[in-house]
């Protein structure tokens, strides 16, 4: 019942795969950010507005025309305007001054300030911690694309949208030429349950802040060239007796310095999440994603993406036959892409399958994105 076989049996050999590891370029020593953190995970390489007092300003807005509400057929869709990204971050980074910040100053998604240590000389590490509203340091985006079930951003419906959570994280980041390595750690407000037989929803069931459920969890991550490699694990009760742990392996190749392959970028991975515990059954969800890009252009780009979202598994690795209903989807989507600075135009058709009683919910869409 369960499509693109060999896709998923990647996803769940990679679920299994011993050398789990994500980004962190070497340190270089006009390397003033620490990698990972949101400026450099959502400005796409565009250097924002210099305020003052090492104060830096970065943004990203779009509109997009949508055609939805339909399964195949154009004509017997909806039309809509909507906005994806009102995003406006403040960060502070000062190569000489320790301590830091970071805050989306908009939607107030999340707010953190923290302090680095860098070695000196000949050192090759580096260790920052950050408290508030964190971004959690799980899967290869920290902010807003995470992918699995073949969705990202505001259209995923896996992980919270943007993964901001009260707590407190630290990162241990070593340039060991060629390889460079990264390890992230966190302690955060979890998830919560308001009865032992629901189903967990990873998206929207964080804990009540008067009645806290703590989590921890971390990634490793390493790099090396074009090639970085995820292993990201969390970790919590969720009242009643009941507990999660979930983890994900995520594997980017960015246009590798070859013929041919200097064209393509390949993004993968998969998350599986367990719950357990008190007088309910166990149960899972499953994750994954493919995502090839070809660039016949440096400012043009064709690129294909694809994933599984299974919920609510009693049996199984990555699927429950048995179990099959309309939350269990699979979604394939097309796009071509251009960029211009910081402006880029996207034509994109989702196509959203549910493996039970097909839903009118394949969309088209044109979105136009600045960013700076």
């Amino acid at each position: 019942m369960v499509s693109h076989p060999a896709r998923l049996a990647l996803a769940a050999a990679l679920l299994v795969a011993v050398p789990l590891v994500g980004p962190s370029p070497a340190l270089a020593e006009d390397a003033v950010l620490p990698p990972g953190h949101p400026p450099v995970a959502t400005r796409g390489g565009h250097g924002g507005l210099d305020l003052f007092g090492g104060i830096r300003l970065h943004g990203r807005f779009d509109i997009a025309y949508e055609r939805h509400g339909y399964t195949d057929d154009l004509t017997e869709g909806k039309d809509a305007f909507r906005n994806h990204h009102r995003f406006l971050f403040i960060e502070r980074h000062v190569k000489d001054d320790p301590f830091f910040f970071n805050a989306e100053v908009l939607g107030l998604n999340f707010y953190e300030m923290g302090f680095r240590l860098r070695g000196q000389g000949e050192e090759i590490w580096r260790v920052s911690m950050a408290a508030g509203k964190v971004l959690v340091p799980f899967g290869a985006d920290p902010l807003y694309h995470h992918a699995y079930g073949g969705r990202v951003g505001a259209d995923q419906r896996v992980l919270p949208i943007v993964w901001g959570e009260y707590g407190l994280k630290g990162a241990l980041e070593l340039a060991l030429d060629p390889v460079a390595l990264r390890i992230d750690a966190f302690v955060l407000r979890g998830y919560a349950l308001r009865d032992a037989s629901a189903i967990l929803n990873l998206q929207t069931n964080g804990a009540p802040l008067d009645d806290l459920n703590f989590a921890g969890g971390g990634r490793i991550s390493a790099s090396l060239g074009a090639a970085t490699l995820n292993y990201s694990f969390y970790g919590g009760t969720l009242d009643h007796d009941r507990s999660l742990f979930m983890q994900a392996v995520d594997l980017t190749i960015w246009r590798l310095d070859l013929p041919v392959l200097e064209d393509f970028a390949l993004t993968l991975g998969a998350l599986r999440a367990d719950v357990w515990g008190g007088d309910a059954a166990a149960y899972y969800h499953f994750a994954d994603y493919l995502q090839l890009r070809y660039y016949p252009l440096d400012c043009f780009y064709i690129q294909y993406r694809g994933g599984l979202d299974m919920r609510d598994n009693r049996d199984g690795v990555f699927a429950d036959a048995a179990r099959l209903d309309r939350f269990d989807t699979s979604a394939h989507s097309l796009s071509l892409g251009w960029i211009h600075g910081n402006f880029s135009l996207v034509l994109q058709h989702l196509w959203q399958l549910e493996l039970r009683d097909e839903q009118d919910d394949d969309f088209l869409r044109v979105i136009a994105t600045y960013e700076f």
